[in-house]
């Protein structure tokens, strides 16, 4: 039996029309596989639904929610994507206020694009209140509870997701992201193992994957997870240097060698400051990356919300007075 509420959002449902809903449906097919092709199709997807029906609100989410994703793959200046997520956010929630993938992105937008706890929260909660067998809303709060270091809260929401969408290599990579952030490595490396069965060119996986194998001194397999993620990513550069360097200098040379890369594309085109912080952090190199973080900072740089409790960085890095400051000046929850 319906809830009067659940009556009341019946009635007031909006039309769909047919074909824009197929193309909505073809563009999230392609988004749930978090490759830089996929995403690029699914923008076109989305594209096509709004040409069909410019006022069909999921659209409108999903083009925020491609851009998301975008930006964290580290394609565009912050700045930018950020604005164009945001635009895409507040047409559908204008749209359509009831919308469960509207609250879901808005709270996505202020947890990696503007760092907006206090905003972000409630628009996670109010997704799950109107869906709650919405799998990708539990799944990114748990990354935001997981950010602000709500460990068990966070356990709880991934948990659901998964029940909701088992078979998801993303939300199983978003598991895994969780499991490293709670110190559970092996249960985490089980996770992207079982990602890259499904999907063989999963950048997240790869991402993860080479900071199990650094942590644990397994130095040619975290080159060979490196590699592969810079190839899906589409920087096969990164790749030639780290060989180079492995060849000079063996694996802390190759670490440089791939940061100093990065660092050079970054005076031409947009570059993850967090992406070169990594390298120079796997090499030992402190000030280097805390130089690289400090930029991160300045830009919005949407990785950073994980450099409280995400084991990215090595204690040497983490226990700079600069990083220190960095992790201050995000003002998380001060509960956590």
């Amino acid at each position: 039996m319906l809830t009067p509420e659940e009556k009341s959002r019946l009635a007031g449902a909006l039309r769909v029309r047919p074909e824009a809903h197929e193309s909505y449906l073809r563009g999230m097919f392609h988004w749930y596989k978090l490759t830089p092709e996929d995403v690029q199709k699914t923008l076109q997807h989305f594209d096509k639904a709004l040409s069909v029906d410019p006022d069909y609100a999921p659209a409108h989410s999903g083009i925020a929610a491609a851009w998301g994703a975008i930006q964290q793959m580290g394609v565009f200046q912050p700045a930018f994507v950020r604005q164009k997520v945001k635009d895409a956010v507040e047409k559908a929630l204008e749209l359509d206020p009831e919308l469960a993938q509207a609250h879901f992105t808005y709270g996505a937008y202020n947890t990696w694009s503007a760092w907006d706890w206090q905003k972000a929260e409630p628009s996670f909660q109010r997704a799950i209140e109107l869906n709650p067998n919405f799998p990708d809303a539990h799944a990114f709060y748990s990354h935001y509870l997981s950010i602000v270091g709500r460990f068990d809260e966070a356990e709880t929401q991934i948990r659901r997701a998964l029940d909701l969408d088992p078979f998801n290599p993303l939300m199983r990579a978003l598991y895994g992201v969780d499991l490293m952030i709670w110190n559970r490595t092996d249960e985490a490396f089980e996770q992207f193992q079982i990602v890259l069965q499904t999907a063989p060119d999963h950048w997240l996986a790869f991402e993860q994957l080479r900071l199990i194998y650094h942590r644990r001194g397994m130095f040619e397999e975290a080159l060979d997870s490196t590699k592969s993620l810079y190839e899906t990513l589409g920087n096969p550069s990164v790749a030639e240097a780290l060989d180079s360097g492995y060849k000079v200098g063996g694996y802390k040379t190759a670490m440089v060698y791939a940061g100093d890369t990065l660092a050079e594309q970054a005076e031409t085109t947009f570059i993850q400051p967090t992406q070169i912080a990594c390298f120079y952090g796997m090499a030992d190199e402190v000030d280097k990356a805390a130089d690289w973080l400090e930029k991160a900072f300045d830009i919005g740089d949407p990785d950073l919300p994980y450099l409280k409790y995400a084991p990215r960085f090595p204690p040497a890095v983490m226990a700079n007075p600069r990083v220190k400051d960095i992790v201050r000046r995000m003002n998380y929850p001060a509960d956590t």
